[in-house]
């Protein structure tokens, strides 16, 4: 990797000397798996882009589960615990990046289970109102089969 070597995809402004420890894997000898990568990147090969040996694209845009063996790091700590070392971060032979924010965050996001809930106790009833005498005469004069107006 050269001095100048940053990422070709659009909007990132990942570069080499920047001092983040990025990893910048060039694009795969498999054609099949470059498509893969530009149909990804929502790029067309042509007169604005084109692979070549020194086309990369910076570690931030793979998920950690794309690589084996040593990851690239991703936090300041990780950064600084790692300083003044040299890694091989080997992508895995079929690891495709994904190129959007949305898509990064989606896939490294991890939805937390459902809060549990405390029983949600019945509503209580009101009291009933006592009735009044004539609700009473009513109530008695009905259950007797009596009507108060014969």
């Amino acid at each position: 990797m050269g001095r100048h070597d940053s990422c070709c995809v659009p909007n990132c402004v990942s570069h080499c000397d920047d001092g983040l420890m990025r990893a910048f894997p060039s694009f795969p000898d498999d054609v099949d798996l470059q498509k893969k990568w530009v149909a990804a990147m929502k790029r067309d090969v042509g007169d604005k882009f084109a692979i070549t040996v020194t086309t990369y694209v910076c570690s931030d845009h793979f998920l950690d589960s794309s690589y084996s063996g040593v990851i690239p790091p991703r936090t300041a700590e990780e950064r600084q615990a790692r300083a003044g070392t040299r890694h091989l971060y080997r992508l895995k032979s079929d690891a495709v990046p994904l190129f959007s924010r949305v898509e990064i965050e989606k896939a490294l996001s991890v939805r937390p289970p459902p809060k549990e809930h405390a029983a949600v106790p019945p509503p209580k009833k009101r009291p009933a109102k006592p009735l009044t005498e004539e609700q009473e005469e009513i109530v008695t004069l009905k259950a007797t089969g009596l009507s108060s107006r014969s």
